[in-house]
């Protein structure tokens, strides 16, 4: 079995915002008048840290980098550093003399992003004129450069969304037909954030793609080129997500074949920092290989299109199976795996609250909570499991600890996806919300009674919940944060329960926990039950 002890690092350096067109989907579109636009001497900063980080290649992204004057100079410059150099670009900006000045300078790689071959459908797309055409003689450009010039490695990049999804399948026939140079197809499913945000409707379900996907997944296959599919679980994948790159490098034993990390954001593990576990991932026999779902998508459409990935799915005859596949592998997807749930920390820190709810578990966790010295000796023992698990900052109410900030950036500077409980009212102040999110927050548990009312009866003040939701609200508008849920229930408010938990399917929660003062009657929890389903809510209990 070949194992890989060193992974090789990829460096994403972002030099601008800045871009030519303006897509429907862009997750930069709220922010181009705002974000980042580097100096040269910032972008020559970046790149020496890339190779600083023991980087081998780096790639120059946006926004779109051809707006740069300086970008054959960047390039050079990195070449000198001893790096590969790759580039993302729409190639609408692309000519000869240009590509001659990147390949001269020592460009060995591109990724033209073309969403569609179609030319009115990628003018709506980019809300630009003719990109379609443009595009057409970049890559005439790129399959046959200038002066004899080597010719860069080259991928396209289609990002599925609604607007093209059904394109699918022309569009790898287009390639085979017009473009059969092209190295590597990469299919990325659109992360609703930026303009999707604004519009949810960019937003298809995987069950409405899943026809096209596959269609080109096989086309592409049979074809024998490389394709990559990024954002989309392999149970919705089917057999193909056995083909993917990353699945054959984890199928045949290579820890890391490769890591790509965002200059800005340089965690080793991109994994933890937006994808999530359904109730179907805990049965799933390939778990193990599949990093989840965007939690972002499971605040727009729930997890009730998610199924453990079976046998049945092996049964067509023209999709075979990758040569990594062991037999062990073939015996899993015959049978239902084990259920389990990632290892989860939760670790008191504080018995400090803003209130006192005579129902709320955080009175027996405030009075757990550590002291100095065994607090850091759990926090180092929840960093040592980088890359697994969770780790939980409970207690009271965590965030008004004085270390609060600094425990959520230990644990997330060791890869460990950090969360921590809070009934919202302190994160009603924008600034602590901006800070936690700063600090490498990747989940948060509110804690609330149902209905939420019961807050101003327990606490005394009338504008308690209001200041809850609001907390919530600025938690839930940070693109990198899950917001899961600890509803309390005491005695005589069962009935608010079915209210509460719709009212969290609408504002994005999609997992749940009850906490019932009294146990509930069995017809009472299958109710709850049955409508969690029904909702796409992932439901538990704990007394």
């Amino acid at each position: 079995m070949e194992q890989v002890s060193t992974p090789t690092i990829c460096g994403l350096v972002n030099l601008t915002v800045r871009c030519n067109q303006d897509c429907l989907f862009c997750c930069d579109g709220r922010i181009k008048d705002s974000g980042v636009h580097l100096t040269t001497e910032e972008a020559r900063a970046r790149i020496a840290q890339v190779r600083s980080l023991g980087a081998e290649s780096v790639t120059f992204i946006g926004g779109e980098p051809l707006v740069r004057k300086d970008l054959a100079g960047l390039v050079a410059f990195a070449r000198e550093q001893g790096l590969r150099v790759g580039l993302t670009s729409n190639g609408t900006l692309l000519t000869a003399s240009k590509l001659t000045d990147l390949l001269e300078a020592g460009l060995t790689s591109i990724e033209v992003s073309v969403h569609s071959f179609d030319p009115q459908t990628a003018d709506r797309i980019s809300r630009r004129p003719n990109t379609a055409a443009r595009q057409k003689a970049a890559l005439e450009l790129l399959a046959d450069p200038p002066g004899g010039l080597p010719r860069p490695g080259l991928s396209l990049n289609f990002v599925i969304f609604s607007a093209n999804f059904d394109q699918l399948p022309s569009f790898v026939r287009h390639v085979l037909r017009h473009h059969r140079f092209v190295d590597e197809l990469f299919f990325n499913f659109v992360d609703p954030i930026g303009y999707p945000e604004l519009d949810p409707s960019l937003v298809p379900r995987y069950r409405e793609v899943a026809g096209p996907l596959l269609e080109a997944l096989e086309i592409a296959r049979e074809a024998g080129i490389p394709y990559t599919v990024d954002s989309v679980p392999g149970c919705i994948l089917g057999t193909h997500f056995l083909f993917l790159r990353a699945t054959r490098e984890k199928l045949r034993g290579v820890l890391y074949a490769k890591q790509t990390w965002d200059i800005e954001n340089p965690s080793p593990d991109p994994d933890l920092s937006q994808y999530y576990r359904t109730n179907a991932c805990m049965e799933c026999p390939v778990r193990g290989l599949c990093p989840g779902v965007n939690f972002r998508y499971l605040r727009l459409h729930g997890q009730g299109e998610f199924r453990p990935f079976q046998a049945a799915l092996l049964a067509s005859g023209r999709i075979h199976l990758p040569p990594e596949a062991p037999p062990a592998l073939l015996d899993g997807l015959g049978r239902p795996a084990t259920a389990h749930r990632p290892p989860i920390t939760r670790i008191p820190i504080t018995d400090r609250c803003n209130q006192r709810c005579p129902w709320c578990p955080c009175l027996e966790e405030g009075r757990a909570a550590l002291s100095p010295a065994r607090l850091t000796h759990r926090l180092e023992s929840a960093a040592a499991r980088t890359g697994r698990g969770r780790a939980l900052l409970a207690g009271s109410e965590p965030a008004l600890h004085p270390g609060f900030f600094r425990m959520l950036q230990l644990l997330a500077a060791r890869s460990v996806q950090a969360g921590f409980v809070t009934n919202g009212r302190i994160f009603a102040l924008p600034d602590w919300t901006r800070k936690a999110g700063q600090a490498g927050a990747r989940f948060v548990v509110w804690r609330i009674p149902a209905p939420l009312d019961h807050l101003a009866r327990h606490t005394g003040d009338a504008a308690a919940p209001e200041q809850s939701l609001a907390g919530m609200d600025n938690l839930l508008a940070l693109r990198t944060l899950a917001v899961e849920a600890e509803i309390g229930v005491p005695e005589g408010s069962e009935p608010a329960v079915e209210e509460t938990l719709r009212s969290l399917a609408g504002r994005g929660v999609f997992r749940v926990c009850l906490l019932p003062q009294v146990a509930p009657s069995p017809t009472r929890s299958a109710s709850w039950s049955a409508l969690a389903a029904e909702l796409e809510l992932d439901l538990t209990f704990r007394k």
